[in-house]
């Protein structure tokens, strides 16, 4: 689009209604869905319904006004429009009668629908095809959908309906299966930035190095959103945007501190992390946009180290790319999933910037927890010494693992945490620690009130190459039933749980030594009353 295109509307109008595109061949990055429209336009063979769909700001209803301007164009060439016709300028106006959008949000019920179809019947008005763009189609009510699906069907020759909807899966089958269904894809960063560089030109505004690039980032592929974001930092900044003025404007974090923290949380260096993140809050960066920079580096990371990396190359600079590489060596998978999920929870959780802090503190310093080779309350290995008065002693190798230093005998403690106990860390994983953490295992085992039933008879009894023995009061068949519905599930909370690949062996010849109690909380006897609504009765002598 040149300068003159961009400016014929006027500057009142917000920027990316001035850079909207106006022919196919303008549109970014959708290739695939613009050449089949635009053939179907030249052949004459146009579908009566279309399906859009993908997220936001990619321009599911902007194809659909080209789409109208192509079929009712007086001088069209190669399905193109003109742009200069009575009709394309009509409808760049938005002074057209014959193309009309519904918004689906607030006309969603079947009275609307009801509306629409003695609507439809009419001819057009000027242009030889209407065309109906329902944007957010999928918030119709389902009655609403009933209304429309004769309709739709069989529409008139003269009429074409565009769906617009960024959640694909909520439209029904029965509509979904009378369109042409196009997923328009988001926007590669390496596309984006280069646009909003030349939309920068054209407007007059000077962009120092690395603004585009942080936009082109921070709009997750929604070019929409990085024309809105480029005017909101012009207005603030003026005719020179600088990258200091950018960060301001959108709450951003430097490009350095975003590395810093995630090269700390790559090398397990909690302290690090923490001292990055308190500047970040200190500077009043958005936390929010923080944790979800730092969720999608994490992403890259993990697709990296699951040899998916290529995904990235289209979409990242090159030298980012090798920086993720980087990050994605040092971090184990198991590392990465568990902090994909902290920060996922942190993104979508409703908190103020007070417990957000909070939250990510959390999440920097989770990796104290999930080590297996680190004990609650002992130093992180990055970390400085603490004093004697507030470091806590490791067992020696030669005592139990319940038996403290000083040969005090370990007193049962309240909280999971305080009842760890943590492997020497030269021999990594042990037996003891398996123990220490069944309950909270147990805990986290989401089933039947049978399987869980089963696996409070349970425990650790071995640990030997990667196998985990468990032993319980079952006989054979019960002892397959808990293998056939639940040794995957155990299996996949003990390699969480320790950060490492765990396999279970069931073995049903009991340890009275280590066998859980069948009295108390959590035992057979509650789950009984649980079951069939008594109450556990104990023999006191």
């Amino acid at each position: 689009m040149s300068g003159d295109q961009a400016s014929h509307a006027g500057h009142e109008r917000a920027l990316y209604l001035r850079w909207r595109p106006r022919t196919f061949s303008q549109v970014v990055s959708q290739d695939a869905v613009t050449r089949t429209l635009r053939n179907a336009v030249a052949r004459g063979s146009v579908a009566h319904a279309y399906l859009l769909c993908g997220p936001r700001g990619t321009g599911k209803t902007t194809l659909a006004r080209i789409l109208y301007k192509a079929l009712n164009c007086q001088q069209p060439a190669d399905g193109e429009p003109c742009g200069a016709c009575a009709e394309c300028r009509d409808a760049d106006a938005g002074r057209s009668m014959d193309l009309i959008e519904i918004d689906a949000a607030s006309n969603r019920g079947i009275d609307d629908m009801r509306a629409l179809r003695e609507r439809v019947r009419f001819a057009p008005t000027q242009a030889r095809t209407k065309v109906y763009i329902v944007d957010e189609a999928h918030q119709l009510t389902q009655p609403a959908w009933d209304a429309f699906l004769k309709t739709l069907e069989e529409p008139p020759p003269h009429t074409v309906f565009v769906l617009a909807t960024t959640a694909a899966h909520k439209v029904p089958p029965t509509i979904a299966s009378r369109c042409q269904r196009f997923d328009l894809g988001r926007i590669p960063q390496s596309r984006i930035a280069p646009h909003l560089a030349l939309v920068a030109e054209q407007e007059g505004i000077a962009l120092e190095g690395g603004v585009a690039e942080r936009i082109a980032r921070l709009a997750r592929g929604g070019l929409r959103d990085a024309l809105a974001m480029l005017e909101q930092v012009a207005a603030f900044a003026g005719p020179i945007v600088t990258l200091e003025a950018a960060l301001q404007v959108l709450g951003l974090v430097r490009g350095d501190a975003l590395r810093a923290y995630v090269d700390a949380l790559a090398v397990g260096d909690s302290r690090r992390a923490l001292e990055v993140l308190e500047d970040i809050a200190q500077e009043g960066a958005d936390l929010r946009q923080f944790a979800d920079e730092v969720l999608f580096d994490l992403r890259g990371a993990l697709l990296m180290r699951a040899g998916a990396g290529t995904a990235l190359t289209a979409d990242l600079p090159a030298e980012e790319h090798e920086w993720l590489r980087d990050v994605a060596g040092r971090l184990a998978p198991m590392r990465i999933a568990s902090l994909l999920r902290a920060y996922s929870e942190i993104v979508s959780a409703t908190l103020d910037d007070s417990q957000l802090l909070v939250r990510l503190e959390l999440a920097t310093t989770s990796d104290w927890s999930l080590d297996p080779d680190i004990a609650p309350g002992a130093p992180h290995p990055h970390a400085e010494p603490l004093s004697d008065s507030g470091s806590a002693g490791e067992p020696s190798p030669d005592e139990p693992p319940s038996a403290r230093a000083g040969g005090e005998e370990a007193r049962p403690s309240s909280t999971p945490e305080a009842a760890m106990v943590p492997p020497p860390a030269s021999t990594g994983l042990t037996l003891a620690h398996v123990q220490a953490r069944w309950p909270a295992i147990r805990s986290r085992f989401q089933g039947s009130l049978l399987d869980k039933l089963r696996l409070d008879r349970l425990a650790p009894v071995a640990l030997e190459a990667g196998v985990v023995t468990l032993t319980g009061k079952l006989d054979s068949l019960e002892l397959q039933q808990v293998a056939s519905s639940t040794g995957r599930t155990i299996e996949a909370i003990l390699t969480e749980e320790f950060g490492r690949e765990l396999r279970v062996r069931l073995d049903n010849r009991s340890d009275p030594g280590v066998l859980p109690a069948e009295e108390g909380p959590g035992s057979l006897g509650e789950y009984a009353a649980m079951l069939f609504g008594g109450q556990l009765v104990t023999n006191e002598s």
